[in-house]
């Protein structure tokens, strides 16, 4: 783990941690925070590493942060990011570390700060526009298994959604359509419980809360999707989490003793990095001009069969976390093997990927090819 402090003219204006390289090259979210700091994002950054190595993409995990508001207006938030991105002009010129978006931040203000810096990114990079959704899907998909695993169905199952973002309010939707009652939500300005609420409507709710954020993951639900900061649940409210499972939106909700504790109780908690590796696969399948709806399609098919086969080899709850992260590690060192040691065809690949990125090559001629080559990824 490699922590870096972003100063700008003296002045601390964020961090970027780096788990692991390919390549010397390290990808992950660049989150906009007042309190982000650098034991926060190491976690984060180790979750990165975790995704791609499970999915088996060539990209090693990194994180940063901008100690900003990110809620702040545009013109102040953009401002921020610009002058993190000139303290971190060396890492970002040498794409030690490529960003992409998290909260606070999205791809139109990446890529513009980067021209302003000079590094501007590749024609086809950071232009999708789906991410939060693709997360959700992934997520649902996770619930979906868990459910089924437990002899469960999810029609007429309650639901709390800590964290009503673009992922929240995404998960939101999938559950409604499967017949799921939302029972509650919160965002940063407080929480509602009680309802169900229609989906569309919590959004507009959550502008006169009831109650506060901690305090909603203590009320009663059958299911309890964490879709905000680290480590919400902790050794010091876990006793009262009364949902039966738990499926992440966010990265590193739940703290290591506090998720031990909870699957001994018999809870059932799926792995974040897992759950919520959604956004990372639909994010890249976009990347290659592979539409909407074969990315769904693909979702349901091939990511929820890598999902079944997770939880069959684990055999449970208890050790599914010890699973998928040996299955994710040994993924990610042959994937690191094979970039940094290519042979003739994967030479000609990464030529024809370098060639698409810039706009080289058309999206129809590349989409098809990206299936193909998303499903020998995911697969195996």
């Amino acid at each position: 783990m490699r922590l870096i402090r972003v100063e700008e003219s003296g002045r601390l204006v964020g961090f970027i941690a780096i788990d692991s390289t390919i390549a010397g090259r390290a990808c992950g979210g660049l989150r906009m925070s007042a309190d982000v700091g650098a034991g926060e994002l190491a976690l984060l950054a180790r979750a990165m590493t975790l995704k791609y190595g499970l999915l088996g993409l060539p990209q090693g995990g990194a994180k940063a942060g901008i100690i900003s508001d990110p809620e702040a207006p545009e013109g102040q938030r953009l401002q921020a990011l610009t002058t993190w991105a000139r303290g971190a002009i060396v890492q970002l010129r040498s794409r030690e570390y490529v960003p992409a978006p998290d909260m606070g931040t999205d791809n139109a203000a990446i890529r513009k700060v980067l021209q302003a810096a000079g590094v501007p990114p590749a024609r086809r990079e950071l232009q999708g526009e789906r991410s939060g959704f693709y997360t959700a899907l992934g997520v649902f998909l996770a619930l979906e298994s868990a459910a089924e695993r437990l002899g469960k169905r999810l029609e007429g199952l309650t639901a709390i959604i800590e964290g009503f973002g673009k992922v929240g309010a995404s998960v939101a939707g999938l559950l409604a359509q499967a017949g799921v009652r939302i029972v509650g939500a919160s965002n940063s300005g407080g929480a509602i419980y009680g309802g169900p609420f229609p989906a569309a409507a919590i959004q507009d709710l959550l502008r006169s809360p009831q109650l506060s954020p901690p305090e909603l993951l203590e009320r009663p639900a059958d299911i309890l999707i964490p879709c905000a900061r680290h480590h919400s649940i902790h050794a010091r409210n876990w006793p009262r989490v009364q949902a039966g499972i738990i499926t992440p939106g966010a990265n590193c909700p739940v703290t290591v003793g506090a998720e031990r504790a909870l699957i001994a109780r018999g809870v059932f908690v799926f792995p974040d990095f897992v759950a919520n590796c959604g956004g990372v696969l639909g994010g890249t399948m976009e990347f290659a001009g592979v539409a909407g709806r074969h990315i769904e399609s693909f979702f349901r098919n091939e990511l929820k069969a890598r999902l079944v086969r997770l939880l069959a080899d684990a055999g449970g709850a208890a050790a599914l976390r010890e699973c998928a992260t040996a299955t994710a590690l040994d993924r990610f060192a042959a994937v690191k093997q094979a970039a940094e040691f290519p042979s003739i065809a994967s030479r000609a690949f990464g030529a024809g990927v370098a060639l698409y990125r810039n706009g080289w090559l058309p999206r129809a001629a590349a989409a098809p090819l990206a299936l193909r080559y998303f499903a020998r990824r995911v697969a195996k």
